[in-house]
């Protein structure tokens, strides 16, 4: 009587198996480009970011004289616009292999659980009643 409340508020749960067999290609590659798109942002952000703070404390000097010391260079400068442009670049590359490389897993999965028979998940479907009135 006193834990009552409890088996009242315990929500009954079904257990229902269903069968992954496939994964439609193009879906992947919309979710991989927007998943992409968003990621190269964001990195081009936080770099722009970064850059302007190490510029503004002074360390990107320090880091050129310290090389230039080392170095012995007469002179050492680290441009910041190259290395934006390259990793822009770069970026846009490492996207486009990402997005490929997603779609031929998406692909391989299909032909592979044509052999196999799929991925077997468990689903528990919660099975409340709404709330009284």
């Amino acid at each position: 009587m006193r834990w009552a409340w409890l088996s009242q508020r315990r929500a009954r749960v079904r257990r229902t198996h269903r069968i992954l067999r496939h994964i439609d290609p193009w879906s992947v590659f919309k979710v991989s480009v927007l998943l992409y798109a968003c990621l190269y942002v964001a990195v081009l952000a936080a770099g722009v970011l970064l850059w302007n703070a190490a510029q503004r404390s002074g360390l990107v000097d320090k880091v050129e004289s310290f090389i230039t010391e080392v170095g012995s260079y007469e002179s050492w400068t680290i441009d910041g616009m190259v290395i934006f442009r390259r990793a822009r670049i770069i970026g846009l590359i490492v996207a486009t292999v990402g997005v490929a490389f997603n779609v031929v897993m998406a692909i391989m999965f299909n032909l592979i659980s044509d052999l196999t028979g799929g991925v077997r998940v468990t689903v528990l479907e919660d099975e409340r009643r709404p709330p009284a009135r």
